[in-house]
C-alpha cells in the first residue's frame, strides 16, 4: 500500500508542475530545447532540397530589369561569331520586361546548337531607343542550363546600364563549360531616340 501512496504521489507532482509550466525531467515528458531543434532541422532540410531544386532547373530563363526603362524586348538566340560558319538559331527567349520588373520561365534548345562553337546573342530594345546586339559565352556543346540576365542601372554613370549575363549549369550553376558569365556595359545615352 506504500508504494502505490507514493507512485500517486509522484503522479500528482507530474501532473502538478506541468500544469505550473514547468519542464518535467520524468520519463514522457517532451524538452522544448529538443523541439525546437527538431523544427530547425526541418526547416534546414527544406531550404537545402529547394536550393537543390531551384539550381538544377534545366532549359530556364530569369530576366531582373533593375533600372527605371522599359524593356520592349530582348530576344536571345544562337549564333557561331568566330569561323564564319552561317549557323544562327531562332529566338529562344523573346519577351517583354517592364521597368523595375522580372520575368522568368523555360526554353527549348534550338536545333543544332552546338554543331558549330557559337555565342549566346542578345537583342536589347529600351522603349524609345535603337536596339542593341551584344554576345557572350561560347557555347560547344548543346546547352540547356539556367540563363540569368540582370538590368542594373550604372552608379559611375548615368548613362550606362549594365547587363550581367550568365549561362551555368549544374548545382553550382557553374558558367566554367560556357564562358558566358560577364557584364556587358550598354550606354543609352548612344542609342538614339527614336522620333
Amino acid at each position: 500500500m506504500d508504494n502505490s501512496k507514493a507512485i500517486n504521489g509522484n503522479l500528482k507532482e507530474n501532473i502538478i508542475e506541468n500544469a505550473e509550466g514547468k519542464e518535467s525531467s520524468k520519463a514522457g515528458g517532451v524538452n522544448k530545447k529538443t523541439v525546437f531543434i527538431a523544427i530547425g532541422i526541418v526547416a534546414i532540410a527544406l531550404i537545402v532540397i529547394a536550393i537543390l531544386v531551384e539550381a538544377l532547373k534545366k532549359n530556364a530563363y530569369s530576366i531582373i530589369n533593375n533600372t527605371s526603362e522599359e524593356i520592349e524586348y530582348i530576344k536571345v538566340y544562337f549564333e557561331d561569331v568566330n569561323n564564319g560558319n552561317s549557323y544562327c538559331s531562332d529566338y529562344f527567349i523573346d519577351t517583354k520586361v517592364g521597368a523595375k520588373d522580372k520575368t522568368s520561365g523555360s526554353y527549348v534548345t534550338p536545333a543544332g546548337q552546338g554543331s558549330y562553337a557559337t555565342s549566346l546573342m542578345f537583342i536589347v530594345k529600351f522603349a524609345g531607343r535603337e536596339e542593341t546586339v551584344n554576345y557572350s559565352g561560347y557555347f560547344t556543346s548543346e546547352y540547356s542550363g539556367k540563363i540569368t540576365i540582370k538590368f542594373i542601372a550604372d552608379s559611375e554613370d548615368s548613362n550606362n546600364i549594365l547587363m550581367k549575363v550568365k549561362a551555368g549549369e549544374g548545382i553550382t550553376n557553374s558558367a566554367s563549360n560556357t564562358y558566358c558569365d560577364e557584364t556587358i556595359s550598354l550606354y543609352v545615352d548612344k542609342l538614339v531616340s527614336e522620333k
